[in-house]
């Protein structure tokens, strides 16, 4: 385009000279010195307008009508002011918008009265009968119509061409407005970037139709573009870029904008008809949405969650499988490390049954508590909740090794671990320590379960009740109907045990958020992940995005770093918020919502922060924070936070990968803004496994973790 430009600018040029040259016997040119704004010529502005009121005022008697007061002997006046506007510029035009509309309608009734002079009873019903049998359509405007309503549209343009001419001229009006409606939709349509149609026009060709789509942005709107083949053949196969896509051979196929980088691809679908292979192709650009710009927006309850593969689109479990199978590293090393723990085998022969009593083996109330003594339904229960852990690693580890090798066997075992504990397990309690477990383990039992949601081995009835285990259980608290009942995630993000809002540490409403995130998306139930969503943009706890992550630090260069609200508490916490912020992150992004991207990758900049110093051990700034805490029945009390806490310094958890790749690849970040990230993920310039639990310590079951395996992208 800006070559264009400049051509037009040098035959100007040219064209100047030139007529310089042609009066220089009777005047010299005048020089441009660039002092006079208005360079001697007429507003454009102001003279549209000015043609637009001659306009208006040329055609007064005329443009004074109605419909309801138009008669056949105005028809030369509509013709004239009709002819007259065709003749104007286009920016005179685009300014009697409203007259050009009424010229229209006025000249359609005029067509009507005259059809209704010559029409015959029969005509005259027939009209009546169009305005019947599509009075639905005919009674949408421009302003209501949408997409869905093309159908009807097309359907009434096609009976109004089978009509006699008196008919249509019956129907001018109608006519006119199905033709309005009709550009509307293709307005809606173009606009709508990221859905269209392949036509299937000339099946003697090899490439049937292409064209540019459009735009997609990764962490943007819109996200994905969907592609729909229409016409009678069986789809073989798309491809993009010329590699096939496994397993998809619907007449519809959607591309997420976040498995590509930046560019444009070609989208090719492959049929096959009569014997024969077609192929057709398109061609869509991806782009980076501008991040500062992220907004999210909860959607309506109504609107279906999305299934995905949770924290593992499938598209990733795609690359992962390829490259285990290609033994590259560091994936394959990923694999080894998953495979080599207990948590993902069947079984383990270690002199006791582990599998059966540690996984399987669950309790009708998980305690957390030190010293805590729970009665329930004639029974007594202490301190359990390392039972819960050890069968949520179980159940998530197996079913990742299902869905990398398709093998039964492991999607089984995971989901035997699943129907047991939905089966058994009925109460969250302790002490306010049963928050940390109801949120915990809650996430992670949600995760296993979405990644295992298409089973097709899994019963429906099982997994339904396993659904409203979790709702009832970990979110409601309140499966059993007992005294000890409202122990879960919305009661403590709710109360907080009849706290302050800011009493609990950040990692403690981060869990419960990150259960109700991935309760919600399992459950189908739009309404418990919208509370979470809610309660990141604008809740009352030390959650909510910004106390999490509560002061920007500017190094200069633009460069930032963000502290997190734990920051001089200790960094055992502070990595596990970083971690549980990359749950929430993911288990949002899979529904559309960009927690990576905003507020300007405040994430990312807490990342760097936390990274920066416990994996390079440098020396971070501190924005110095005051802590209000207590019950409240008591009076508030505070503490002062004056410099980055050293204790637990260089805390190794299993949290860098998601993040560095997300940014790196998804995002397309350069280095310069993940230099400590990266660090989490490479050491001395090799990569580090990152693995997960495997019969640790209890704050190893924190994140499911294997970031090596499950977060590792390709960098082109």
């Amino acid at each position: 385009m800006e070559k264009r430009k400049l051509g037009r600018s040098a035959i100007g040029a040219l064209l100047g000279l030139a007529m310089c040259a042609a009066a220089v016997l009777f005047a010299a040119c005048p020089q441009n010195t660039g002092d006079d704004k208005s360079g001697g010529q007429e507003n454009p502005q102001q003279t549209a307008q000015e043609k637009a009121d001659a306009f208006k005022s040329t055609h007064a008697a005329i443009l004074a009508k109605t419909v309801e007061t138009v008669v056949i002997g105005d028809e030369a006046a509509v013709t004239a002011a009709l002819q007259a506007y065709a003749a104007l510029e286009s920016d005179v035009r685009a300014l009697l918008g409203t007259e050009k509309d009424l010229l229209d309608n006025l000249q359609a009734k005029i067509t009507q009265l005259k059809a209704a002079q010559n029409a015959s009873q029969q005509d005259l019903d027939a009209a009546a009968a169009f305005r019947v049998t599509h009075g639905d359509i005919l009674a949408e405007t421009v302003s209501t119509v949408t997409m869905n309503d093309e159908e009807a549209v097309d359907a009434a343009l096609e009976a109004y061409g089978q009509a006699n001419a008196t008919v249509q001229g019956l129907l001018a009006d109608a006519k006119l407005k199905l033709d309005n409606l009709k550009s509307k939709i293709e307005e809606i349509t173009a606009a709508t970037r990221g859905t269209i149609t392949i036509g299937w026009n000339d099946l003697d060709s090899a490439i049937i139709e292409s064209g540019e789509s459009g735009t997609i942005y990764r962490g943007g709107d819109p996200d994905t573009l969907t592609v729909t083949a229409s016409g009678s053949f069986d789809v073989t196969g798309w491809a993009i870029d010329g590699v096939l896509v496994p397993g998809a051979t619907s007449a519809s196929f959607t591309v997420d904008a976040d498995d590509y980088l930046p560019g444009k691809y070609r989208l090719s679908v492959q049929v096959e008809k009569d014997g024969r292979p077609y192929a057709a192709e398109i061609v869509f650009t991806v782009e980076q949405a501008a991040l500062a710009a992220v907004q999210i927006t909860p959607k309506d309850n109504t609107v279906a969650m999305l299934h995905n593969g949770g924290l593992h689109p499938q598209s990733d479990l795609n690359l992962i499988k390829a490259k285990i199978a290609a033994n590259v590293e560091p994936w394959i090393s990923g694999w080894n490390a998953l495979t080599a723990t207990k948590h993902a085998k069947l079984n383990f022969n270690d002199g006791a049954d582990w599998y059966n009593d540690r996984e399987k083996g669950a309790t009708v109330v998980i305690v957390r508590g030190t010293g805590a003594e729970i009665s329930y339904k004639g029974g007594t229960y202490t301190e359990n909740y390392q039972y819960a852990r050890w069968a949520v690693a179980g159940a998530y580890q197996k079913a990742v090794r299902w869905k990398l090798t398709d093998d039964p066997a492991y999607a089984e075992a995971a989901i035997g671990i699943l129907n047991h504990w939905a089966d058994v397990c009925e109460l969250v309690s302790g002490t306010s320590d049963w928050a940390l477990a109801a949120g915990i383990y809650g996430y992670q039992f949600a995760v296993a379960g979405e990644l295992l949601r298409d089973y097709e081995g899994w019963d429906p009835t099982d997994f339904a009740d396993f659904q409203q285990w979790l709702v009832d259980v970990f979110y409601y608290g309140n499966r059993a109907g007992s005294p000890f009942t409202n122990n879960g995630n919305d009661t403590f993000l709710t109360g907080h045990n009849n706290c302050r809002d800011d009493h609990y540490w950040a990692n403690w409403d981060l869990a419960n958020l990150a259960a109700t995130l991935a309760i919600g998306v399992v459950a189908d139930r739009r309404d418990i992940y919208n509370r979470g969503i809610n309660y990141l943009l604008s809740g009352n706890g030390n959650g909510r995005w910004d106390k999490a992550i509560n002061y920007i630090h500017d190094l200069g260069g633009g460069l930032e770093i963000a502290q997190n609200q734990e920051s001089g508490r200790d960094q055992g916490h502070c990595t596990l918020n970083i971690g549980l912020l990359g749950m929430i992150c993911s288990i949002a992004w899979t529904q559309g919502d960009d927690f990576f991207g905003y507020d300007d990758n405040r994430f990312l900049k807490c990342c760097e922060y936390v990274a920066k110093y416990n994996i390079a051990l440098e020396d971070v700034p501190f924005h110095e924070y005051t802590r209000v805490y207590g019950n409240l029945n008591s009076g508030a009390q505070t503490e002062v936070h004056t410099v980055v806490s050293a204790d637990g310094r260089g805390t190794v958890r299993p949290i860098w990968y998601l993040p560095y790749y997300h940014y790196k690849v998804i995002k397309g970040l350069p280095d310069s803004k993940l230099t400590y990230t990266k660090m989490g993920v490479e050491n001395s310039g090799s990569w580090t496994v990152e693995s997960g639990p495997d019969n640790g310590a209890a704050g190893d079951y924190d994140i499911p973790g294997f970031g090596t395996l499950l977060y590792t992208k390709e960098i082109f």
